[in-house]
């Protein structure tokens, strides 16, 4: 049995989407086996953790708080391999304790063929909030002919040539163990190895998206690799936010072209578009909580009704946007109005998601704008990790007069998103956005001259 301990600061944060708070909040854990050197199978082990749910306590000139991470893998009732990690979180002066990231870190190990449990507890030692997550799964022997690893999720794939512990090659890929997508990682990136076949040979790639019992849901093109060596590595990216929210499988038929040889591999992931807080919808609307209500419509009202609003006293207020609500209700007949219930749901899901520094909320934002007015977009395109342009990103609505989109960027690269171009009526129309945010030397791709 081997045991270690080790100390690190975490440094590697991504904004979540949406925040969950409570004992350690955005826990997941998720295995994947790989091929390793001298025949032995690398066992990988990655979490998240949320920031903002963490105890932290001031330390001189910043905030910080640690977490005790315990790892055991048992063979039945054997301890096969254990870890004790400390992991010490700081935050900088001046920045939010609360503000909700996803800490990741990796841990790995070797293990022989057979079936194994992972059991993984988490401490804050802030608070002594514990959780805890058990994971069954199995090291397979190596076979005669085409061999897959399990496919590991990601959320981002960027260049990092200086490397780190998620880096494969010169590509860093910022781990999915939740394997949850959504509004902020639309785009899901699939990674796994493949060994036993011939060099110079070429791998056939066929991937699926199908529903949990096996249904078809998504045929992709297949992806044509080329074998160089003892080990093949295979990444692909599919922006799955069109998908209705729920649950599905990724599934990679893996074919060799001259060598007889086929393999199978399959992972789980969810699809969830930011439907947050139903209590808010149902609530009744009274004097004390008028701007809250006059903020979930305020992007909804035109202008007359607004015009309207502003002349009423407090207590006729509170009738015009209860008449204004009964009027766009689909159903009567039944107990709630599924249309407040959406657009409540959309303003709380755009007030957390699209945060941003100095805007006041994620609803006054124009990604927040939009997701209210809109609701969660059919399809979402993000600047290359190859690019050398400021980020941006591109919403697509299919249906909304026509099909439109909707472009915004991080013009100064600070982590706020403006809307510098859009083919809605009504909206900002600038056809040269993308030239104004690409890079001294013009290297960047226009995605609209593709």
């Amino acid at each position: 049995m081997m045991r270690s301990i080790h100390y690190i600061i975490i440094t590697l944060l991504i904004a979540l989407a949406t925040p969950t708070f409570g004992l350690i909040g955005g826990f997941a854990v998720d295995v994947n086996v790989f091929r390793g050197p001298d025949e032995a199978s690398l066992v990988e082990v990655v979490w998240s953790i949320n920031r903002g749910s963490l105890a932290f306590e001031r330390f001189e000139e910043s905030w910080a708080d640690t977490v005790l991470l315990d790892i055991g893998i048992f063979d039945g009732a054997e301890v096969t391999d254990s870890a004790t990690l400390m992991r010490i979180i700081e935050i900088p002066r001046g920045e939010m304790v609360t503000r909700d990231y996803l800490l990741f870190d990796k841990w790995t190990t070797t293990l022989e063929e057979g079936q194994y449990r992972l059991v993984f507890t988490a401490v804050d030692v802030g608070d002594g909030d514990t959780v805890e997550s058990e994971i069954d799964f199995t090291v397979r022997p190596f076979d005669k002919g085409l061999w897959l690893s399990d496919i590991a999720l990601a959320s981002e794939v960027s260049m990092n040539p200086e490397g780190g512990i998620f880096n494969v090659g010169e590509l860093k890929m910022l781990p999915n163990p939740a394997g949850a997508f959504g509004i902020s990682f639309p785009t899901m990136f699939v990674y796994f190895e493949a060994t036993g076949a011939p060099e110079g040979d070429t791998l056939d790639v066929s991937f699926s998206i199908l529903k949990p019992g096996g249904e078809p849901v998504k045929q992709f093109d297949k992806l044509k690799v080329a074998v160089s060596g003892e080990t093949t590595p295979i990444l692909n990216g599919f922006g799955v936010i069109g998908y209705p929210e729920g649950a599905y499988l990724i599934r990679a038929d893996v074919e060799a072209r001259k060598a007889p040889l086929q393999a199978v591999a399959e992972k789980g992931f969810t699809v969830s578009k930011g439907r947050v807080r139903p209590e808010a919808a149902v609530a009744g609307i009274d004097t004390t909580n008028l701007d809250r209500e006059y903020n979930y419509v305020a992007y909804l009202l035109n202008t007359n009704e607004k015009r309207i609003y502003e002349r009423l006293p407090a207590e006729s207020r509170v009738e015009f946007l209860s008449r204004w609500w009964d009027e766009r209700n689909p159903n009567p007949r039944t107990p709630q109005n599924e249309f407040r219930q959406e657009v409540v749901s959309r303003w709380h899901y755009a007030d957390e998601a699209f945060a941003e520094s100095g805007s006041g909320g994620g609803w006054q934002t124009d990604r927040g704008r939009v997701f209210i007015t809109h609701g969660p977009p059919d399809n979402i395109e993000r600047s290359e990790f190859a690019m050398q342009s400021n980020p941006w990103e591109q919403w697509q609505y299919f249906a909304l007069e026509g099909g439109v989109f909707f472009v915004f960027a991080d013009e100064r690269g600070i982590g706020r998103y403006r809307l510098v171009h859009s083919t809605a009526q009504g909206e900002v129309f600038d056809p040269s956005w993308f030239q104004k945010l690409m890079d001294p030397h013009g290297t960047s791709r226009d995605p609209d001259n593709r």
